[in-house]
């Protein structure tokens, strides 16, 4: 069996516009792909700008599987409550 090492690492929030059809605010969260999972880097600070991003991006809030906060600032962890109602409240967390 072959092993699947690709790493996939998605910014899906940040403060700076680097993709217009992202919204953009102060924090970040990345999608992070390894092995067939996905993970969530922290959330950024607006509940409602991460699933949007998400959506944009044909991300499925539902099959992340693990939220990781790196810290408890707001602009890493504000938009958790947006994303775990998107998520179905499946995700675990991490910190």
């Amino acid at each position: 069996m072959k092993a699947n090492n690709n790493i996939i690492i998605v910014t899906l929030y940040d403060g700076y516009e680097y993709d217009s059809k992202l919204r953009t605010g102060f924090g970040f969260s990345c999608l992070v792909k390894i092995g067939g999972k996905s993970l969530l880097f922290d959330t950024g600070s607006e509940s409602q700008t991460l699933p949007y991003s998400m959506q944009q991006l044909k991300i499925k809030p539902e099959e992340v599987e693990i939220v990781v906060l790196s810290h408890s600032r707001g602009d890493h962890t504000g938009g958790l409550r947006g994303f775990f109602n998107a998520n179905g409240h499946k995700a675990k967390v991490a910190l």
